[in-house]
């Protein structure tokens, strides 16, 4: 429904912001300024920035998510030695 398009998009839109606002503090610059604007845009402002091109890149980056398994049942004595059970990962 349209009513579940518009949250989809308010919800992605929401979390792209939080993750550019955590990048950007990530730098330690002062006051940044990260908002939404209108349905498809978010406007960041880093006043003193010197560098627009490094934050333009440091926005840009994918970001990974990784799930493992964690093998419960290995035997701890020998994964402290390095040892791992055949197709597990230390």
């Amino acid at each position: 429904t349209e009513a579940g398009i518009n949250e989809a998009i308010d919800t992605a839109m929401g979390d792209a912001r939080e993750v550019i606002e955590t990048r950007i503090n990530a730098l330690g610059t002062v006051e940044p300024t990260v908002v939404r604007e209108g349905t498809n845009r978010i406007v960041v402002q880093v006043p003193g920035l010197q560098n627009p091109t490094a934050l333009k890149a440091l926005i840009g980056q994918t970001a990974v998510l990784e799930f493992r398994l964690v093998d419960v049942n290995a035997d701890q004595n020998a994964v402290q030695r390095g040892e791992a059970p055949a197709g597990d990962v230390i």
